[in-house]
């Protein structure tokens, strides 16, 4: 069973793309997460939102929030321009909840 938890605090505001299917829309963030004495590591965390029943939630995932997801995980590798190898862990969120408390209004 390939399954993952993490809970960090996002780096970056929540970024929205357009799919194939104009009533799909792909979110994506990252997380990092860290623990005692240990480097950050941070988590591109990905899901897909229909616009016919959206998440009105998701528009509060602003950087620095505290978040916990819940999905499967995989790796994505890459090669930079440059030709150095590159890799970072994904997460595809099936569930997810903030973790702060903080009741703030989205970013206008």
């Amino acid at each position: 069973m390939n399954s993952c938890n993490f809970v960090g605090r996002v780096g970056k505001d929540v970024r929205f793309f357009q799919t194939y299917d104009p009533e799909i829309t792909r979110v994506e963030f990252s997380i990092c997460c860290w623990g005692e004495k240990s480097k950050p590591t941070w988590v591109k965390c990905k899901f897909s939102e229909s616009k016919t029943w959206p998440d009105e939630r998701t528009a509060f995932i602003t950087s620095g929030r505290m978040i916990a997801v819940s999905g499967s995980i995989s790796v994505e590798a890459w090669l930079s321009a440059d030709s150095t190898a590159n890799a970072a862990l994904v997460c595809s969120v099936k569930v997810w909840s903030f973790c702060d408390g903080v009741k703030a209004m989205p970013k206008a």
